[in-house]
This record gives structure tokens, sequence and C-alpha cells, in this order.
């Protein structure tokens, strides 16, 4: 059910403020930031999305892994980044987490969980 006291914008930022504690984040004016968000820029001008909407950032972890989170952000590690051997390769798993984020994934998924929970 719909809780109409909480404003989804509000839960979004409350639930990535969260999130970011678990994060080693690269910033933003990093070469490796840049590059990423020219990529999801590309891919927006090509299906004609508002790109401003994404929020595209880069986790210092081996792990070869990407995931879409509620608030519209794709967080993508340094393990996948090295894996990639091509833009292409990496585009297509942001076009991917990107999809999730347009379907509204990760926030079904955690209704599901917190619901079970």
């Amino acid at each position: 059910n719909e809780l109409p006291s909480i404003d989804q914008t509000q839960l979004d930022d409350f639930l990535w403020n969260q999130m970011q504690l678990q994060l080693n984040l690269i910033p933003d004016s990093d070469s490796t930031t840049i590059i990423a968000r020219k990529l999801l820029t590309q891919l927006s001008v090509a299906n004609e999305w508002n790109d401003s909407v994404y929020y595209l950032h880069i986790d210092r972890n081996k792990v070869v892994n990407a995931f879409a989170y509620p608030g519209n952000h794709i967080v993508v590690n340094t393990g996948l980044i090295e894996f990639c051997k091509t833009e292409g390769e990496l585009l297509s798993v942001i076009a991917h987490e990107t999809a999730h984020l347009n379907k509204n994934h990760p926030m079904t998924l955690l209704k599901r969980e917190v619901g079970v929970a």
C-alpha cells in the first residue's frame, strides 16, 4: 500500500544518504566518473531521455558489479570498470541499470523486502 504521509523524494534522499555511508565513492571530478557520465549522456541522448534525472556514481570496490538504487542512482564498482574490455561493455551495463530505474525495480524490490521483514 502507498504511504501518503511519506514524500517519495524525501524517502529516496534518506535511503541514498544511508547507502552512501557504506560506499567508497570516487569524487565527481575523477576522470573515471567523468567518462562514465559521458557514456550515460550518450545513452540518454540516443534514447531521448533527460540524463539529468540519473545520478551515476563510481564505488572503489573490486567486486565486478553495478546496481540501481532508489532515487535514480546508478552505482558502478571499479572492479566492473576494470573488467570491461571496451566502452561498449560498460555502456551496456549502464543501460541495463538505467532500464531497472525506468521500470522502478529498485523501489519495488525495496518495498518487497521491507514487507517481508
